[in-house]
């Protein structure tokens, strides 16, 4: 999965779009981490390892999202530099990533 993506619409259009309204916070804070920070680096999940992490088997269970885009990054590496270039679906229209969801309490998932 992609590491950075884009959504350039105003949120009233995207909750129209997906049927959907509210706002989260970006990035999931497992239940046994002491720092909320750790939640920037629990951004992506791979289909093939997410099984094994922990935590995440019961919330791909329970707590299923999708994460509104209309376009995403992948990086090309030249020697040392990298070039972003950005990936759009049919000319720009919204689309949805798989995602999971939890609250920020210590409370057990159901």
């Amino acid at each position: 999965m992609c590491g950075r993506y884009r959504l350039s619409r105003r949120k009233q259009v995207v909750e129209e779009h997906f049927a959907a309204s509210g706002e989260v916070r970006w990035g999931l804070i497992p239940l046994r981490a002491k720092d909320p920070f750790v939640a920037a680096t629990m951004i992506n999940a791979r289909s093939e390892t997410a099984a094994n992490e922990a935590g995440i088997p019961r919330l791909a269970e329970f707590r299923r999202l999708i994460v509104p885009a209309d376009g995403f990054y992948e990086w090309q590496k030249t020697g040392r530099t990298k070039q972003p270039y950005c990936f759009e679906v049919d000319e720009g229209m919204m689309f949805a990533f798989a995602g999971l969801w939890t609250q920020e309490s210590k409370e057990p998932i159901e």
